[in-house]
This record gives structure tokens, sequence and C-alpha cells, in this order.
């Protein structure tokens, strides 16, 4: 231990020369240890450099690759947590974004529960103008309805009062057929009758194209004797009816009756047919059917012309028999006659 003795208005030297010898041995001291780290950084600088070049290629590539692991996991530790932080960013972002979209996503939901209710409102006044125009709709139909109930009352009273002129004012003419000789069957299997044709227009105007045709057709046997006779009086009496070309004709004035001469009238051999029936075996009947064409003077010419029509049996009276009109086919039969068939006369 060193004593320091101090004097007044001095320094005490003895104190600063006995500390230099420790300074200086502390400092070369520092030196030291400064010149040895260099020292021991070099040799082991030197050594790594020795090391590298006596290193093998495989021990050479094994440090390559460990060094390029390690800047590489360092590389992605910072690429990661470069990431994770702009994920946190776009992860508050996002939800700022999500509220927004809720935000939004509601307001389409009020606007849409507005439109809603306009749409509703709409809906309900387009069905109630719907509606309305329904009821006009229908009020117009019925009226449409009514005005053609209407018009078809009027056209019909136009008709009925048209063809109650035309029955007034249209011809009607009838024809009657009288017998003037036997009927007489002859050797060839044919048969004649004398007979003569009477016409009178018994309308109040003139009838135009009179034609009158007639024939006399067998009966058939049971159980419709008439058959042939009635079809074939259709045919004739609607072919002219309904004439595909102007048909020419007579012209009767009214109340003025014509009478034609008497003919023979032939029938037949065709027309001589025996019927079969049991009891009637090899007898023969015969019907006349016919009809009477013609024209009214105010009637368009594409309308079809009037008919009458007639039927006359030919057949005698026996006793306890109304009428017989089988016979055998032979000779004269003087007592039979014709015989008005019943509603064999009709017009249109």
């Amino acid at each position: 231990m060193v004593k320091q003795n101090h004097t007044d208005g001095g320094e005490d030297t003895s104190d600063n020369e006995a500390l230099s010898p420790l300074i200086k041995a502390y400092i070369d001291q520092k030196v030291q240890d400064a010149a040895k780290q260099r020292e021991e950084s070099d040799h082991k600088k030197k050594g790594w450099r020795n090391s590298w070049r006596h290193a093998s290629p495989l021990t050479r590539a094994s440090l390559i690759l460990s060094t390029f692991l390690a800047v590489s996991t360092i590389a992605y530790t910072i690429a990661a947590w470069r990431t994770l932080v702009v994920m946190q960013d776009i992860s508050r972002d996002s939800s700022h974004q999500t509220d927004k979209l809720i935000d939004t996503a509601n307001q389409i939901k009020n606007a849409g529960w507005v439109f809603s209710g306009a749409a509703q409102g709409t809906n309900n006044a387009v069905w109630g103008a719907v509606g309305k125009l329904n009821l006009q709709a229908g009020e117009l139909e019925n009226s449409v309805k009514q005005a053609g109930r209407l018009a078809d009352a009027a056209s019909r009273s136009a008709d009925t009062a048209k063809e109650a002129l035309i029955i007034a004012n249209r011809p009607w003419v009838k024809v009657a057929i009288d017998q003037t000789g036997p009927l007489t069957f002859l050797s060839d299997g044919s048969a004649q009758i004398g007979l003569q044709e009477k016409i009178e227009n018994i309308g109040s105007s003139v009838a135009l194209r009179v034609f009158v045709w007639y024939d006399i057709m067998p009966f058939d046997s049971m159980p419709n004797p008439l058959r042939t006779a009635t079809n074939r009086q259709k045919q004739s009496c609607d072919a002219n009816r309904f004439p595909k070309s102007t048909m020419t004709g007579d012209l009767i004035f009214p109340h003025q009756p014509i009478t034609y001469p008497a003919i023979d009238f032939r029938i037949p051999k065709e027309h001589v047919v025996p019927v079969t029936d049991k009891g009637l075996e090899g007898k023969v009947a015969f019907l006349l059917v016919g009809c009477a064409s013609y024209r009214s003077s105010f009637e368009d010419s594409t309308v079809p012309s009037h008919e009458t029509f007639f039927r006359y049996m030919i057949g005698k009276s026996e006793k306890g028999i109304e009428f017989l009109p089988y016979l055998d086919p032979t000779g004269t039969h003087p007592d039979y006659v014709f015989i008005q068939y019943p509603d064999g006369f009709n017009a249109n």
C-alpha cells in the first residue's frame, strides 16, 4: 500500500510516477492480446483455405449444397414471414370487404323487399286491369253473341218471309195418269198398257221447263216388294232435280190443264219378273213411279227444281180382298187398273 501525501497548491508527483508502469504494462498486454487474436484469425483463415484446397470434390459439393440449403432456408423463412404479413393485411382487407359485401347484400335485400312490394302492387294493379279487361271482353263477347243471335233471327225471319212469298206465289204442278187400255202380255215376254198423262199448274205463277218422267217397275219378293221401284224413282227424279246441264221442258200457265195424247206404254221383258213368295210363285205385279220437275219464274237458276212425285199400282179388287196386284204374266187383263198408291203423291 502506498501512502499518499497532499500539499496545498500542488500535485503529488510521487503517485503519478508509481502508476505509469502499471498503465504501460496494461496497454502492452492489450496490444499483445490483439496481435494474438489477429494471428489466430489469420491461422484459422489459412486453415480454412488449406482445408478447402485439400478437400475432395464430394466434400466441396456437400459444403456448397449445405450452404445453398442454409441460404434457401433463410430466404424461404424471410419470404414466409413477408407472406404472412401480406396475408394478415389481406385478411384484414378481406374482412373489411366482407363487411362491405354484407352491408351491400343487406341493402340489396332491403331493395329487393321494396321492389317485391312494388312488384306485388304492380301485379295486383295488372291483374285488376286484366280482370276489368276480361269483364269488358266478356261483355263485348256477350254483346257480339247477342248481335249474332239477333242477326240470325233477322236472317231466319227474312228467309221465312221469302219462303212464305215463294210458297204463296210459286207454281204447283200436279200429274194424273189415266188408263186408256188393258194390261196385255206379249209373246216376246214384254207387256203393254194404254195410258194418258194429264198435267195442271195449280199454283199462282207460271211453271217453267216442266218435264214429266215415269216408268213401270216390277214388285220384288218379300219382305220389301217396292225396293226396286222406289230406288228407280229416287235415282231418276234426283237426276232431274239436279240436272248437270240446262234441261228443256214445257211452259205451263196457272190453271190451264194439259192432256197429252194416249199411248201404249211398253213394259220391257226385263221388268216382267215373277216373284218367289210362297203361294205366289210365277206371278208378277207392277208399280208405276214418276215425277214432274219444273222451275219458278222468279227463282235463281241455281236453285234445284221443284218436283211432284206420284205412284200407281196395277191391280184389281176381289171379294174379300181390297186390292190384288199379283197376276199371271200371260194374256190380257182388262180388270187390272191403275190405283193411286197410298202416300204416293207428294211435292217439294
